[in-house]
């Protein structure tokens, strides 16, 4: 146990714990028995009984660019917008560590000591012997500054405009602004650094945070599950008003649920530039039919406020996605069992059979229903196939989306033309409006031969776009989809034996595949 004056008291995640002063980050994490998922960023700062506070945030127009940089000090804060007012802001040094912005009369200093700043730090420190000369000190990059106020070595961050800010000249005009919009944040910086010390008292640590999904839109909902249940999302790019985190664009997002989209919200785009995207909102706005409102931030909002493009952010999402396609039936129903669903085996019901199918599809279809029909399939009936991401990378994606692979280790196809001697090929039924929207341009076309066993696509060249044909005997004239090979893209391959499988398929039957690499 800690004690003593060498002791202060920190939240990590919502735990309160004593631990010994200037220890670092990472020790106090360890401390908490807090574990942080590789590369994430964690948010500190100042714990609040009275909830949140407003998190003051400025720019500084340049020549050559905006540098922005919010204050987590609410004294300070109104001191800076009143100087920002009156005028009297304006850059008293500039050198290789930082730019200082001043004068500031603060009289909440404890003391001055020399304090270890990083990149992106904002200090306060003081100029001369006069209270009055104390600036802000925006840091360039890792150093020691020699006058910083004891207790306020952590007051702010860089929040944008750092290329800006070391390529700013002493005598570039510049322009103080405040932000136009303030919002709820629990003013929290953000850290990387597991040596940083944490040396103040009261300090907040979050090192993840929690989403719940909206079950009004289970599609959407399934889709942002795909992409983000394993715990880690990235951030790609950020304003004023929203965080645009990782994931695949062109997504398709058939359902609507344009409500007010508040503080946390979360949504996915369902049209436009950008479509099928996810977004986390930072303030409050508007309906948009162009957005689907699929959930929110339930806890860990201050990571998303200092997330920086390319930043890691650990998330618990709910509920968890129920996913069966691709296990065997026994371990599907171990599967559904830990998560107290009840469930119903269909099909070929062995217990090493491949479940092909669930019904419902949807994970929350499923959690509000209390129970699933999972259905089986032997394992030799499901077809491998090798898609070939390097030579025809957009083709493929669309494949996937269309057979469901994208999401499940086994999809599937409906036969549209069996198997016919003269057209040495068979047709699978494709998604024309799903082929347009993610632009099946040619690549990959043949130009001599497509050998058996070769998969293509129809490009945008030709009216059928999207059609997808199997190869069953060699071809000098046409593609696995019975088109001119200047209409063709090859995606994939299917081996000898399993041609065999799916010779004597009937129209309307499905064909069930999987990756050979999976």
């Amino acid at each position: 146990m800690v004690t003593g004056e060498a002791c202060i008291t920190a939240t990590v995640d919502g735990l309160a714990i004593r631990v010994e002063k200037g220890l670092s980050l990472g020790r106090v994490l360890h401390q908490a028995s807090a574990h942080r998922a590789d590369g994430c960023i964690v948010a500190i700062g100042k714990s609040s009984e009275c909830g949140p506070q407003r998190t003051a945030k400025y720019s500084i127009a340049t020549s050559k660019g905006e540098i922005a940089f919010n204050i987590i000090d609410p004294g300070l804060a109104d001191e800076i917008e009143k100087n920002i007012e009156n005028g009297t802001l304006s850059i008293r040094s500039l050198d290789a560590n930082s730019l200082a912005i001043g004068p500031l009369d603060h009289h909440a200093a404890k003391g001055y000591a020399a304090v270890e700043c990083n990149e992106g730090d904002v200090i306060l420190d003081q100029a001369g012997s006069e209270r009055s000369n104390t600036v802000l000190r925006l840091c360039k990059k890792k150093h020691t500054a020699s006058y910083a106020m004891v207790g306020l070595s952590m007051i702010g961050r860089v929040v944008s405009g750092m290329e800006a800010l070391k390529a700013l000249n002493i005598r570039d005009p510049v322009e103080f602004k405040m932000s136009s919009e303030s919002r709820a944040s629990e003013n929290y910086i953000r850290a990387s650094d597991m040596s940083m010390a944490i040396a103040e008292d009261g300090l907040a640590i979050i090192t993840r945070a929690s989403i719940n999904l909206n079950c009004r839109v289970p599609q959407s909902v399934e889709s942002f599950l795909h992409r983000f249940s394993e715990g880690v999302v990235e951030a790609c790019g950020s304003t004023g008003s929203f965080l645009r985190i990782s994931g695949p664009d062109q997504a398709i997002i058939n359902e609507r649920n344009p409500i007010a989209r508040k503080r946390g919200a979360i949504t996915l785009r369902n049209s436009g530039c950008g479509r099928g995207q996810a977004y986390v909102y930072m303030v409050a706005r508007t309906p948009d039919e162009s957005h689907t409102v699929i959930g929110e931030i339930k806890a860990g909002m201050a990571l998303f406020d200092v997330a920086q493009p390319g930043d890691r952010i650990e998330v618990r999402v709910s509920p968890l996605p129920v996913r069966t396609i691709g296990l065997t039936q026994s371990q599907a129903a171990e599967r559904l069992e830990s998560m107290g669903l009840r469930h119903i085996r269909a099909g070929c019901v062995d217990d090493e059979a491949i479940v092909i199918r669930q019904e419902p599809i949807f994970t929350m279809d499923i959690i509000d229903s209390g129970s699933v029909t999972i259905t089986g399939a032997d394992p030799e009936e499901i077809v491998a196939i090798d898609l070939f991401d390097d030579q025809a990378p957009s083709s493929a994606r669309y494949f996937r989306s269309v057979t469901g692979l994208d999401i499940n280790p086994v999809g599937s196809l409906e036969m549209f033309l069996p198997y016919s001697p003269i057209a040495g090929a068979m047709l699978l039924q494709g998604d024309l409006d799903r082929a347009r929207n993610m632009m099946v341009e040619p690549e990959n076309c043949p130009t001599e031969i497509v050998g058996s066993g070769q998969v293509g696509i129809t490009n945008s060249i030709n009216s059928k776009m999207g059609m997808i044909g199997i190869r069953l005997e060699d071809s000098t004239e046409f593609g696995p989809s019975c088109e001119v090979f200047d209409s063709t893209n090859i995606i994939g391959k299917i081996d000898d034996h399993d041609l065999e499988k799916i010779k004597k398929k009937k129209r309307g039957e499905r064909i069930y595949l999987t990756e050979a690499d999976r």
